[in-house]
């Protein structure tokens, strides 16, 4: 899930997160450093207030064992058939809980500065592109038809017509 996560990059005080949740919520996850002086009195120790500069925790809907499931697949599907990438999004239909988000090809976020990857490879196409949801809605379409009994399960449909657009079939 490395272009959902995203990565922190820098040492110490600099270290920050960059793209995905990494990078969106930087500010909530990193927290506050502080500096102060502790007194070394045994009697004389501070109200334990460093809880409230911790980073908050971020708890995400991602299933492990789906997310490798699913980024597996994709990848033997995309080299299996030459195709230069694929997204998929699995979902949980009762929650709408995004239990496995990839895109392939993908980067190691341990190693995101390796000259192979590109800016494309590191941002999350899933969320990012913008395409016709075309095939999507025929899934739909055929969902509801289906449901509604207007269609049977052997149903099929060879659409012959053809739409002209400035001229060209």
């Amino acid at each position: 899930a490395a272009q959902v996560v995203g990565f922190v990059a820098g040492q110490g005080e600099g270290a920050r997160g960059y793209l995905g949740v990494e990078g969106y919520y930087n500010v909530q996850l990193s927290g506050t450093v502080r500096d102060r002086e502790v007194s070394s009195i045994p009697l004389d120790q501070p109200q334990d207030n460093l809880a409230l500069d911790a980073g908050a925790n971020l708890v995400l809907t991602i299933d492990r064992d789906v997310q490798a499931l699913v980024e597996t697949e994709l990848r033997n599907a995309v080299q299996a058939t030459g195709a230069q990438g694929g997204h998929i999004i699995g979902m949980d239909p009762r929650t709408g809980d995004i239990i496995a988000m990839a895109a392939y090809p993908t980067f190691d976020p341990n190693n995101f500065s390796d000259p192979r990857y590109t800016q494309n490879d590191l941002r999350n196409p899933v969320i990012s592109d913008v395409y016709e949801p075309g095939s999507v809605f025929k899934v739909l379409t055929i969902a509801a038809a289906l449901e509604m009994g207007a269609i049977g399960e052997n149903w099929s449909y060879n659409d012959t017509g053809t739409f002209e657009i400035g001229g060209i079939e």
